[in-house]
């Protein structure tokens, strides 16, 4: 009979106890819940870079959104000032036409009247 307890109590010794038999499935686990902590955080990681990347891009967006405001108010002017421009410089040619045209006409009369009095003088002279 103490054979027999000695036996049993042996034999309980080389069975695994449910708790010994779950032991590698738990390391396993343990370990792959390591490693998807660290996958979690790299993708936090990359994510956090992705967010500060968006902002930046949309800092820069708004700032080339002012820049081409700023570039088609700049071409407004230019345009409205070329337009003036070409506005005055159309008056004055004209006014310049017209200076011109009365400096042709005062030329004519006193060709005309210098000619008149040549006539005059040449009669005188044949008297």
């Amino acid at each position: 009979s103490k054979s027999c307890s000695a036996d049993s109590t042996a034999g309980a010794e080389l069975a695994p106890t449910p708790l010994q038999a779950l032991k590698p499935a738990l390391e396993k686990a343990s370990a792959s819940n390591c490693g998807l902590a660290r996958a979690l955080q790299e993708h936090e990681a990359a994510a956090e870079k992705c967010r500060l990347e968006a902002v930046q891009h949309t800092t820069l967006i708004s700032k080339l959104r002012q820049e081409l405001a700023e570039e088609h108010c700049l071409k407004a002017r230019c345009a409205q000032q070329k337009s003036t421009e070409h506005e005055e410089l159309g008056a004055v040619c004209c006014r310049q036409e017209a200076g011109i045209e009365q400096a042709v006409t005062t030329l004519r009369q006193r060709q005309r009247h210098l000619q008149q009095e040549q006539a005059v003088t040449h009669e005188y002279e044949f008297l």
